[in-house]
């Protein structure tokens, strides 16, 4: 007979070993030779017998001592049924295992994740814990579904995949980039390597804004007269309005319209804090002596229409004067030569080439 028929091993962790000390004695009057009969159902495979036959004598007042280990890969509700031949005997020993395997427990130190209002293309990050409170090591996977499928992936996960030993944690820092202007309702789920996938889910709630931004020229940037090819400098105010961050970019100029003028900005990019402004100087150098009309344009991420303003410029070439407007020799001896001074100046900030001559 068994020492006992029936055990009950409960709620068992997936892939934890658990060990039964069986017992089989020969209660009979003949020496009793034993096996154990083969049982290879799913839940039966993941049974080890330390003995699987024996032979026991009469009145010997000992049993055979049975060391039976279980561990499971497979989650569910098993009741597994084993069977022991006796030699000699149309009856069998019996021996039912019942349980319940299940998955690993685990929980994030949050119940969701809320970035709450976020500028768009601007990173955010947030940290969450990953405490393993099975007696159990497990491997996970940490990802957001969806992510990456169609655009440009918008989370960046560190320590998205490792191994957990029991009663440890994992820190889980997860930066979020925005590129929609919208509400974000996603989850954050945990896959178990070898038990399954979502094996938990966190929400992931966001609220991407673009941020509220204005150009002071709206229209004009007046330089006034500008010398050919010499240097002068005005300011646009790129002011942000809201409570978000906002990032600008001076558009690169194109190449026909550097034929005409070309213009530099000391700050091509930057970022802007909310409530407060971005002063960029543009340089501009004429090309050609005539009147300057050409676009700039300014680029906020999240509006899809880069801000234009149209410098304006009058280019004129060098200015020169004269102190005087007539040379007067008066009476002059013929065929002696008489000599009078003119003075030019140069009251422009660029050089001017100069060829004297005369003409009636």
């Amino acid at each position: 007979m068994c020492s006992s028929d029936l055990q009950d091993i409960g709620d068992i962790f997936v892939n934890y070993e658990k060990g039964f000390d069986v017992g089989i004695e020969n209660t009979g009057e003949i020496d009793c030779h034993w096996k154990l009969i083969p049982y290879e159902t799913p839940f039966g495979s993941k049974f080890h017998f330390s003995k699987t036959e024996g032979i026991l004598g009469v009145n010997q007042n000992v049993r055979d001592l049975i060391r039976v280990t279980f561990r499971s890969d497979i989650l569910g509700e098993f009741s597994e049924t084993f069977r022991f031949a006796l030699e000699g005997s149309s009856e069998m020993l019996t021996l039912t295992f019942k349980g319940h395997v299940v998955a690993p427990t685990f929980k994030f130190s949050e119940e969701i994740i809320d970035f709450g209002q976020v500028s768009y293309k601007f990173p955010i990050k947030k940290t969450v814990r990953l405490t393993n409170t099975s007696e159990v090591d497990i491997n996970y996977v940490v990802r957001v579904p969806g992510d990456g499928r169609i655009v440009q992936s918008e989370f960046n996960i560190t320590n998205d995949r490792g191994r957990l030993e029991k009663s440890k944690e994992a820190l889980i820092d997860i930066e979020f980039i925005p590129s929609h202007q919208q509400q974000y309702d996603m989850v954050l789920v945990v896959d178990l390597e070898g038990v399954g996938q979502d094996m938990l889910a966190v929400p992931i709630k966001a609220d991407c804004q673009v941020p509220n931004v204005s150009v002071t020229p709206s229209d004009y940037l007046e330089y006034d007269k500008c010398f050919l090819r010499h240097p002068k400098t005005r300011s646009i105010e790129i002011v942000n309005e809201g409570d978000l961050k906002a990032k600008y970019e001076i558009v690169p100029q194109d190449d026909q319209s550097k034929r005409i003028a070309v213009y530099t900005a000391d700050k091509e990019s930057g970022i802007i804090q909310p409530r407060s402004s971005q002063v960029v100087n543009i340089t501009l150098r004429t090309e050609i002596l005539s009147t300057v009309r050409i676009p700039l344009y300014i680029k906020v991420e999240g509006i899809p229409i880069p801000f234009m303003v149209t410098v304006h410029a009058t280019s004129t070439g060098p200015l020169v004067e004269a102190d005087t407007e007539e040379l007067d020799y008066g009476s002059v001896t013929v065929l002696h030569d008489e000599t009078r001074k003119l003075k030019i100046k140069n009251k422009s900030q660029i050089p001017a080439e100069y060829t004297a001559f005369t003409k009636q």
